[in-house]
């Protein structure tokens, strides 16, 4: 009996390992979760890839960066984004803006880590988030594309 629920264990833990090895992991705002939300089936369409998003205040997101918390895309407030690039927790040249929330305002930008093994997705998550869908759905939350 003890060697099947070990058995199980390990089965549970190979299962969790996979399915989080098959999805991209995205720290974003509170106020973009919806935006990045909305991306999630085009991008899964186009990757076969999932989206893990964690939500948060930026404040709580970027400590959780600092504090070592793996990522795949940052999306934060520029000088919290420039803030991480300094430190080099995140890759300088791959900032971008992305939206002006209000009010405030407080202009977003996204940001990748300085290395990861799905680098190519999180490219086609950015251009999906850089797009003209993701334009339209950051109005529908009166949010201002910076792109």
């Amino acid at each position: 009996m003890r060697r099947r629920a070990w058995i199980g264990l390990a089965a549970l833990a190979w299962a969790t390992a996979r399915a989080q090895a098959q999805s991209l992991r995205v720290l974003a705002p509170d106020a973009l979760h919806p935006v990045v939300a909305a991306m999630a089936p085009g991008f899964a369409n186009k990757t076969g890839l999932r989206l893990r998003l964690v939500a948060g205040t930026a404040d709580a997101l970027a400590q959780r960066v600092r504090a070592g918390e793996p990522f795949d895309l940052l999306l934060l407030p520029g000088p919290a984004l420039q803030a991480l690039a300094q430190a080099g927790l995140v890759q300088p040249a791959s900032l971008r803006p992305l939206a002006r929330l209000t009010p405030g305002p407080v202009d977003m930008g996204l940001a990748l880590p300085p290395s990861s093994a799905l680098a190519d997705a999180a490219e086609v998550l950015v251009r999906s988030l850089t797009g003209p869908t993701a334009a339209e759905v950051m109005r529908l939350y009166q949010i201002e594309p910076l792109f």
